[in-house]
């Protein structure tokens, strides 16, 4: 085991902020910028997989929410 490993694992758990002083950075860029991120989309994805499609997304609203889960509808160009 590394000398310290166990000491600053230990309050690294307590500082979770000290650990990851950006939390989920990737989420922070595209919110800057007003770009919807849409994570673990599932169900029939593989019907459209590699067809030029337009997506839509449908979230459930409640008063106060910063995220939602959605209906993810996909439009596929007839073209």
């Amino acid at each position: 085991m590394l000398p310290g490993f166990v000491t600053s694992t230990c309050e690294s758990v307590r500082r979770p902020d000290k650990l990851f002083p950006i939390y989920e950075p990737c989420h922070l860029a595209l919110a800057q910028h007003n770009i919807p991120g849409i994570e673990i989309a599932g169900g029939q994805m593989d019907e459209v997989t590699g067809k030029r499609c337009t997506l839509a997304c449908f979230p459930i609203r409640y008063q106060g929410g910063e995220a939602s889960i959605v209906r993810l509808v996909a439009i596929v160009d007839e073209k």
